[in-house]
């Protein structure tokens, strides 16, 4: 809300605020079975670290610590298997997230 109201009173452009916080992730899903991988490049302006979560058992320690968790390679499986289009078929997967682009 703070951002919008920023970009009103400088005008239309969103270049202001995107120069200060936007950044650029790249998300990847690489199927077990066939090795195959597909990529999907997201801008964000900011990233959700947990420090602690009870309900989720995460005890970050630090800011590092949150960032590593965060593009830490995750695998899903059994209950969250993944639809690859190349196996035509729920299969298990390795999902990882590296940040492309941060600005200060």
């Amino acid at each position: 809300m703070l951002f919008d109201a920023i970009e009103l009173t400088l005008g239309k452009s969103p270049t202001f605020i995107n120069r200060l916080y936007e950044g650029t992730m790249r998300n990847e899903i690489q199927c077990l079975k066939c090795r195959n991988k597909s990529y999907k490049v997201e801008k964000f302006m900011d990233l959700s670290l947990p420090v602690r979560s009870e309900f989720e058992k995460i005890y970050n320690s630090s800011l590092e610590m949150a960032l590593f968790n965060l593009i830490k390679p995750e695998r899903l499986e059994k209950d969250n298997q993944y639809f690859c289009e190349q196996c035509r078929a729920k299969v298990y997967i390795i999902m990882k997230m590296r940040l492309m682009q941060l600005n200060t």
